[in-house]
């Protein structure tokens, strides 16, 4: 009873004194009353949830705006695939990443002419990434479907060359995708299928 009697004489006398105001400083000490509530209100839910006062902000972001990768591509020295460092941006969304990093694959290596090893243009049409355990390992098939757009038969083909190219994407993504154990590419969402045919007269696109 007698700490409801003096709670009720603060509150009379904040009353008093809030009326005695003017009208600015009526707003000043609205907008501070409110304001150390605020701050008050957030200094507790720190507390409850066992949080620093500067924690509870999200982290801030990196300044890089690329990262270094590793791209493998297929070569004529002895019909391998290779390792090229290149700069690529920072991408927060991972189909985004997976499509860029086999873009550049199908753009060949920057030091020698290699375009022979995918003569036709490739164009991604979807990607997927399925969690899946694939013989002892745990982690997502990435599946990429590819329309191989037009051949224009200037180029020929070179013998293996869609098998390279196929291990070289596979290499690129396992490395650079995390959790990335398998790497299928599709041609028009079926799979098994040939993106390009070596023949005597050069590729022939199905």
């Amino acid at each position: 009873m007698r700490l409801k009697e003096t709670l009720s004489r603060i509150v009379r006398q904040i009353i008093r004194k809030y009326n005695s105001f003017e009208e600015p400083e009526r707003r000043r000490l609205l907008v501070l009353g409110f304001s150390s509530l605020f701050f008050l209100d957030y200094i507790m839910f720190c507390h409850h949830s066992d949080n620093g006062i500067l924690a509870i902000f999200p982290s801030i972001p990196s300044l890089e705006e690329s990262q270094k990768v590793n791209i493998y591509l297929p070569t004529f020295n002895d019909m391998s695939i290779e390792k090229e460092i290149r700069k690529i941006p920072v991408f927060e969304d991972r189909k985004r990443e997976t499509m860029h990093l086999f873009c550049e694959v199908v753009r060949g290596s920057k030091f020698e002419n290699t375009s022979l090893f995918v003569p036709v243009e490739i164009r991604v049409r979807e990607i997927w990434f399925l969690h899946e355990k694939i013989g002892s390992d745990k982690g997502d098939h990435c599946i990429i479907d590819v329309d191989p757009g037009f051949y224009d038969g200037k180029a020929s083909a070179i013998p293996g060359s869609e098998e390279l190219f196929r291990k070289a994407v596979e290499k690129t993504l396992k490395e650079n995708i995390p959790k990335v154990v398998k790497v299928t590419i599709l041609e028009r969402g079926i799979p098994d299928t040939r993106i390009w045919d070596y023949d005597s007269g050069g590729a022939e696109n199905q």
